[in-house]
């Protein structure tokens, strides 16, 4: 429980603040990484196991269950945010520095640090993680403005150099 809540607050932490974040943590004589690592492969073969027991149904309750989650802590940031807008979720997706471009309707964000990820590639649970972790990221920009869109256009866990998403009011052509 407490090295979960711990590899949480890191890994959220350096997806806001950057790999900084790591930097520090790194002096202080813990494995963070390994950490994330030993959650999320343990996580997996829970997951596992209970497949073979119960049969498919469990990965799709535990998606369910995540994407529930994660419409949740968006709601749960808009309640914090000033305006719940494309401009105040941008912090959320590494901040602004990511931003490649932005309009008042759409903006185009390229995270290229993701410590999920690098744990997941080390793991060699990409695909897991995928699933659970970045085919949310709609549902936590829904939770957050029922309003906008988001679109995962690249994935480092897919092999892309870095996650790309794509967040917008409207049509996404606009």
């Amino acid at each position: 429980y407490h090295t979960n809540g711990t590899a949480s607050v890191l890994v959220e932490l350096a997806e806001k603040l950057g790999d900084e974040v790591l930097q520090v943590a790194s002096q202080v004589d813990v494995d963070y990484q390994g950490l994330i690592r030993w959650h999320l492969i343990r996580t997996t073969e829970l997951i596992e196991r209970l497949q073979k027991k119960f049969g498919p149904e469990v990965i799709d309750i535990v998606l369910a269950k995540e994407r529930a989650e994660r419409i949740n802590n968006g709601a749960e940031m808009a309640k914090k945010s000033v305006k719940n807008s494309i401009e105040d979720i941008i912090p959320y997706f590494g901040g602004n520095q990511n931003v490649i471009e932005r309009s008042e309707h759409h903006c185009l964000i390229h995270t290229k640090y993701c410590a999920l990820a690098n744990a997941a590639k080390d793991a060699g649970i990409e695909e897991f993680v995928y699933q659970l972790h970045c085919c949310n990221d709609p549902c936590f920009v829904e939770g957050f403005n029922n309003d906008l869109k988001c679109e995962v256009r690249k994935s480092i866990l897919h092999g892309d150099d870095y996650c790309e998403h794509y967040i917008y009011k409207g049509n996404p052509c606009d």
